[in-house]
């Protein structure tokens, strides 16, 4: 996938995507993987749509990285939370987990390639030290900022933020305009 991002290969089909109905999606997808672990997973989202413009394969992508990862480096009987909230113009999404954290001289690392936190784990887990990278690279091609808090022993939360899909009413453009 870098790869071919890197050559200019890869191009999303922006529309706009519901983040409560796509994030959804993916705890469902993902409960099978938790439960092997007994990780729950849980959904925190407002009772309106958040709707950013974006390829929603690649925003599928995105938080499936995001909800794999925490699952590989929680611990059985945690959980793993997906929050949205609208702020301003701007739809925040925070995957927060209960997992073994990452080291603050570890932080400003992990969104580079084959870079991997706890390699013995990673091994174990499978994968390929890609998917932040991947997950940093779908999130600047969506105008969005990516950023991570943890605490060793304590859990990670990535926070992303992406702009508002501008919503517009076919009739707002000729307002104004009577012949």
């Amino acid at each position: 996938f870098l790869a071919r991002a890197d050559a200019g290969e890869v191009h999303g089909m922006p529309e706009p995507v519901d983040m409560v109905f796509l994030s959804q999606e993916v705890i469902e997808r993902m409960l099978p993987v938790a439960a092997q672990k007994q990780i729950m997973l849980d959904w925190d989202m407002p009772d309106y749509p958040l709707v950013i413009m974006g390829d929603e394969s690649q925003l599928t992508q995105l938080l499936i990285i995001f909800v794999d990862n925490a699952i590989k480096y929680s611990n059985s009987g945690t959980e793993i939370r997906i929050i949205g909230e609208l702020v301003g113009r701007q739809v925040n999404l925070r995957i927060k987990d209960q997992g073994i954290g990452i080291a603050p001289q570890d932080q400003d690392k992990i969104f580079n390639r084959f870079y991997r936190v706890d390699k013995a784990r990673s091994r174990a887990e499978g994968g390929t030290g890609l998917g932040l990278s991947i997950a940093q690279w779908i999130v600047q091609k969506h105008k969005g900022v990516l950023s991570v808090e943890s605490e060793e022993g304590n859990g990670t939360t990535m926070t992303v933020t992406f702009p508002l899909a501008e919503q517009t009413n076919g009739d707002d453009e000729h307002e104004g305009n009577a012949i």
